[in-house]
């Protein structure tokens, strides 16, 4: 009789022809799976030491642990565990330019209200299937692992821009996430250069600069702003009246909301 845990029952099963590894995973609503249609743990003498391959699956590989071990085509996304230190979190990974990117951001349909408070910028909020924001304690353990340069991909309809930056920082939660970012490229033109330093602000976290009003509140969203902005990217979509929308100045200006948006990260 098998005793249900134990390492050599998983080694009969093996050695009985039951070599084919399923993994199903669940996050909250989202489920995902892994599939190896090779697997084998040796015996006790080889400390069960196991042997996996032929992996299919959307769940990327359970060997490896960040964006960089998957290999989506161009252009495509895969949803991936990210392990940083003792830390793991569940995000999206595109293959974009020849570099795989880790997402913390991104707005397609307007499903997800991005109005929110500072607990959920904290930790992070919506839905990887369509729009979410990673969370600003995540993205700072991404920077502080190398992860400091960041592209923002605009789309507005069928136009489709981009602006790369070869430096991207934000500091802890102590200096409220204050964001330092420069070298710009791109066609987008440079919505960000212009919130270098500043911290982030929420409509219950005032950190701008302006002392009459809160930001935040002001256009509608959650950002690194002074007093106006450049960018906006987490504002209200859909929303074209003046700073409100999802709006990135240098393209399309402060009275078209986007249509969609992308902010990753990747190492140097």
């Amino acid at each position: 009789m098998m005793v249900p845990g134990r390492l050599d029952n998983i080694r009969t099963l093996v050695n009985n022809g039951y070599t084919v590894l399923r993994v199903e995973l669940e996050e909250f609503q989202e489920s995902v799976y892994a599939e190896y249609d090779s697997f084998y743990i040796a015996g006790e003498d080889d400390k069960y030491r196991i042997h996996v391959s032929g992996y299919r699956g959307n769940a990327a590989f359970i060997s490896e642990c960040e964006c960089d071990a998957v290999t989506p085509s161009n252009g495509n996304v895969v949803t991936h565990t990210v392990k940083l230190d003792v830390h793991m979190f569940l995000t999206n990974c595109m293959n974009s330019t020849g570099h795989m990117w880790t997402m913390i951001q991104r707005r397609v349909d307007g499903s997800v209200n991005f109005y929110r408070g500072w607990a959920e910028y904290k930790s992070g909020f919506g839905d990887l299937k369509s729009e979410f924001w990673i969370g600003l304690e995540n993205i700072r353990l991404l920077v502080n692992n190398g992860y400091t340069v960041l592209r923002v991909e605009l789309e507005d309809l069928q136009e489709s821009v981009y602006a790369e930056y070869g430096s991207f920082y934000i500091a802890g939660e102590e200096d409220n996430y204050r964001i330092y970012v420069s070298g710009y490229r791109g066609n987008a033109g440079d919505g960000i250069s212009f919130h270098n330093t500043a911290q982030f602000t929420t409509y219950d976290d005032d950190n701008d600069i302006n002392i009459f009003l809160n930001e935040a509140q002001q256009w509608r969203g959650a950002w690194w702003y002074h007093s106006g902005h450049w960018s906006n990217l987490n504002g209200e979509y859909g929303n074209n009246k003046h700073g409100e929308g999802v709006n990135w100045f240098t393209f399309k200006g402060w009275w078209k909301s986007l249509s969609a948006t992308r902010m990753m990260l990747r190492r140097t």
